[in-house]
């Protein structure tokens, strides 16, 4: 089986239309398996629950309060909250409140079912532990209308009991505790399993996310008990609030604990820095720093620059009058010379004495020069008294000089050493000053954590839970499976697999099983259908539907005919099997029960079915064509043999020919058929199959007259066949053609030339004209609609 290399696609929907229960069956199938699947499938639900953190309540944990210390960021408390729902203290209490350590299973004919809460409980002492790891963790709980229970290990019993009593087992006492009033009798499936395994199991089932911002989260649980589910969600946000205000305790404790630390070490650098500034004091002399800064003021003040530079300015012109006045008496002995000028120098600085002697010598040696000469003896007495005098006023002018000079440096180098002091003391002071301002700062370092810790004890003694609920835990809503998607996604793989099978059978099926098929397709018309029948089996016999086909059929072929010739029908087909045989027959006989004599010639003298079913063998047509003499009616007569029904006589093929192809080919079939033309009404020829041999051609080109049936039969003959069918009409120019469409079945659609009257169907005519009152199903009002 070859594929189809052509689309087509009013073939498809052809196929579409005439196969559509296959969707509708694979749809169907599995939308069963989908129920299947969701009948005994295990389901999973889950619940949410919004909270919202107040933060408006605990200020003193929400890092707002301007003058907090120690505050909580909101970021660390949302991480710190998001984390709280899947700790596993949290998760541990809630298993063990709800107890859900030990799952009980009801065992029924399709299966198990999981029961919440567990109608009974087993409890073992002393340690459960090493009797479920002995014994194992999976029980068979057989329970009786008495109360009366029985333990299984596998196939094992194990104990026996009453509800309620506990009951030996080695050294262990076990008991099967009731949990609910009114216990069904029946067999339950206990698995215990370690609490690890369940904290782990809900804390993998457990999501908790921020819905808005970082204080509204969403908590959201999946299981599959709706009801466990719902009662876990409830119990994880009570045990969660609870274990909240536990660890907003335990922050006051750390933040109580870190003040504390604070507070002590604030005490003992208030200590250090006291002994530290004691120690300074009593280094730098604090005591007596006034007392040396007001010695420094006082040297300070004995200094007087002003004073000291005039006397030293005093002296030096002194000293420049008396070194004049002493030069110009050496130099010029008789000449005048003025009185020393002491208005420059400080009365507490001069030589008195000395000084007014030298001024009473100088006005006496004046007075003396208006008397005597310059060189008289008295004056050079005088002058000489000047001089002496004059010398030791320079002499002790200068010893002055350099002592006040020495005291003065004296004076001022101690008071650069009494000014390095101050600036000390100065740098002393402000190290103290910034001692005492860091104590000072300790200390109101010290009261404000005091004030802190007092009010921390105050906020843990009021701790209130910040979880506000929005929404509490909602009911169970199926997560997994989806009805909806498990059904549409059913729903989509039976139409596609309908369709699949449809699409398959329209690439690999090419067999022709309608007219439809044929029509748009097939490049000559359809001159009739001749419907399939199960008295055609059993050998050349007719059904009444056929006939009244057959009669419609040779009606149509009248108007076909050619004036003034012989009326000549070729019967051929592609392969062996398609029923041009018995389509040969059948016509024949159409035309014979109106009275008419019909010649059926058996051409294919390859397989000769006519003469075999009339049971002539040893002569026929293969003769006639290798007959040498002149082909005479009376010479052809000979060969022909008469058949049951009147009028219809059968010219066989006659003994097989090693070249019939050849024979066929001869210049004795036109002179055969010329003939037998005068004396038959109709001439009808069965030919081999032009698909597997040309034995019919030779035929066709020597009477182009003739008209040539091409038979297809339903549910036989391929699309391909129509090609090769275009081919040859394209090759040899064939005329007169028409394709005949044999074995279709009553069951399916029709339409064409006659389908019987009254009792023969339900239709009548062609299937364009129905009677009024008839009803017709969906598709084939949807056939007539689409452009097929």
């Amino acid at each position: 089986m070859q594929p189809l290399q052509e689309w087509d696609w009013r073939r498809f929907l052809i196929l579409l239309t005439r196969y559509w229960w296959w969707p509708v069956l694979t749809c169907v199938g599995a939308l069963t398996a989908a129920w299947i699947y969701l009948r005994y499938t295990l389901a999973l639900y889950k619940t949410e629950t919004v909270i919202q953190i107040d933060l408006s309540s605990g200020s003193d944990l929400s890092g707002r309060s301007e003058h907090s210390l120690y505050a909580f960021p909101v970021e660390g408390l949302a991480e710190s909250y998001m984390e709280l729902f899947s700790t596993h203290d949290v998760i541990l209490s809630v298993v063990q409140a709800l107890e859900l350590d030990q799952v009980v299973y009801s065992i029924g004919k399709f299966g198990k079912h999981l029961l919440f809460p567990s109608p009974f409980r087993l409890e073992i002492s002393p340690d459960q532990d090493r009797f479920l790891t002995t014994y194992g963790r999976l029980w068979k709980v057989v329970l009786r209308p008495d109360s009366s229970y029985t333990l299984y290990t596998g196939e094992s019993a194990q104990l026996s009991g009453k509800l309620g009593k506990w009951k030996d087992k080695d050294t262990f006492l076990v008991r099967l505790v009731p949990k609910i009033e009114a216990i069904s009798p029946g067999t339950y499936l206990l698995q215990c399993i370690p609490l690890e395994e369940v904290v782990g199991y809900w804390q993998g089932r457990i999501t908790v996310a921020p819905k808005r911002g970082l204080t509204v989260l969403s908590i959201t649980v999946i299981d599959y008990s709706p009801s466990r589910l719902y009662q876990f969600s409830r119990a994880l946000l009570d045990r969660a609030r609870s274990y909240e205000q536990n660890i907003r305790k335990r922050h006051y404790d750390r933040a109580l604990r870190y003040v504390d630390t604070l507070l002590n070490r604030t005490v003992d650098e208030i200590k250090r820095l006291n002994d530290t500034l004691l120690r300074f004091e009593m280094n730098s002399d604090m005591a007596i720093i006034p007392t040396r800064r007001q010695k420094a003021l006082a040297l300070f003040s004995e200094l007087e620059p002003l004073s000291y530079k005039l006397q030293l300015q005093g002296i030096q012109l002194l000293l420049q009058q008396v070194q004049a006045k002493r030069d110009s008496l050496l130099q010029h002995p008789d000449s005048g010379i003025t009185p020393l000028a002491l208005s420059t120098l400080p009365s507490e600085s001069m030589p008195g004495e000395l000084v007014a002697e030298v001024n009473r010598l100088i006005a006496q040696r004046m007075d003396l020069l208006e008397i005597y000469q310059p060189n008289a003896p008295i004056i050079k007495s005088l002058s000489q008294k000047i001089l002496a005098t004059l010398n030791t006023i320079l002499k002790e002018l200068k010893e002055y000089q350099r002592t006040l000079l020495h005291s003065e440096e004296l004076k001022h180098q101690e008071w650069l050493s009494q000014r390095q002091v101050a600036y000390r003391d100065i740098q002393y002071e402000r190290q103290l000053a910034l001692m005492q301002e860091n104590i000072a700062l300790r200390r109101e370092l010290y009261r404000s954590l005091l004030d802190r810790r007092i009010q921390l004890g105050i906020w843990k003694e009021a701790t209130a839970s910040l979880i506000r609920v929005n929404q509490p835990p909602s009911p169970a809503i199926l997560v997994f499976p989806s009805k909806l998607h498990i059904y549409l996604l059913a729903l989509a793989v039976g139409i596609i697999s309908g369709i699949g099978g449809i699409f398959l059978k329209y690439v690999f099926d090419q067999k022709v099983s309608y007219r439809v098929d044929l029509e748009g397709s097939t490049p000559i018309p359809i001159i009739a259908e001749i419907p399939y029948s199960q008295k055609s089996h059993k050998g050349f016999i007719l059904s009444n539907l056929q006939l009244e086909v057959l009669r419609s059929l040779r009606n149509a072929l009248s108007f076909l005919w050619e004036p003034d010739q012989p009326r000549l029908v070729t019967i051929t087909s592609t392969v062996s099997g398609e029923g041009k045989t018995f389509a040969a027959y059948a016509l024949a006989y159409a035309y014979a029960i109106t009275g008419s004599r019909v010649l059926l010639i058996d051409a294919d003298l390859r397989r000769s079915s006519l003469s075999h079913w009339a049971g002539y063998y040893q002569e026929g047509l293969s003769l006639l064509l290798n007959y040498a003499g002149e082909l005479s009616y009376t010479t052809i007569s000979k060969f022909i043999h008469p058949l049951v029904t009147e009028g219809l006589f059968l010219l066989p093929a006659g003994p097989n020919a090693p070249n019939p192809a050849e024979l066929i080919g001869s210049a004795n079939l036109p002179k055969i058929i010329q003939a037998l033309a005068p004396h038959f009404d109709y001439i009808i020829i069965d030919t081999a199959p032009l698909g597997l041999v040309s034995d019919a051609l030779p035929i066709i080109q020597h009477h182009p007259f003739t008209i040539i049936l091409y038979v297809f039969r339903s549910d036989y003959s391929r699309l391909p066949f129509l090609r090769h069918l275009s081919q040859l009409i394209q090759q040899y120019h064939l005329k007169k053609i028409y394709l005949l469409f044999n074995g279709t079945k009553l069951s399916r659609p029709r339409y064409g030339y006659g389908y019987g009257y009254g009792y023969y169907s339900s239709e009548y005519g062609n299937g364009y004209y129905r009677s009024s009152v008839q009803k017709t199903s969906f598709w084939q009002r949807l056939r007539e609609q689409l452009p097929l």
